[in-house]
């Protein structure tokens, strides 16, 4: 990564009073009709009640999970896990729930994957027994 502060999270985040957009992914959080500093949803972790510091802090995970570019540099990932503990979940449950969307989104954009989505997942002809046996081996 040639600089961190080109891949600041908030600069990749339209912010108003009342919603939180990306420019890399449709997830947002949005301000509810609600008294109190937890007034914010966000799209993907939508059974919690979240203050404007935390749907940021969601936003911005949001954002660095969505960018392939960013998935191997051990910085981004402190930076995911800190916005994740700010939200009160761990990382793996963050990634987790993102990706569910992500997937979900593909899904229904292009529907779900067919038998030969799975032949990457074709093992090397050493595996086990030495034979060119497949994860699946009802769609070989």
């Amino acid at each position: 990564m040639n600089s961190l502060f080109a891949h600041i999270p908030a600069t990749r985040i339209r912010i108003d009073r009342t919603s939180m957009t990306s420019e890399v992914s449709p997830e947002r959080a949005a301000r509810e009709s609600r008294a109190g500093p937890r007034c914010w949803r966000l799209s993907w972790l939508p059974d919690r009640w979240l203050s404007r510091s935390q749907a940021l802090a969601g936003m911005e995970l949001d954002v660095l999970v969505s960018e392939p570019d960013l998935v191997d540099d051990r910085i981004v990932f402190a930076m995911m896990e800190t916005r994740a503990d700010l939200l009160g979940i761990t990382i793996q449950d963050a990634l987790i729930r993102i990706w569910e969307r992500i997937v979900q989104r593909h899904h229904e954009r292009n529907g779900p994957p067919g038998p030969d989505v799975r032949e990457w997942l074709e093992l090397p002809p050493d595996f086990d027994t030495g034979s060119n046996r497949r994860v699946f081996p009802e769609h070989a």
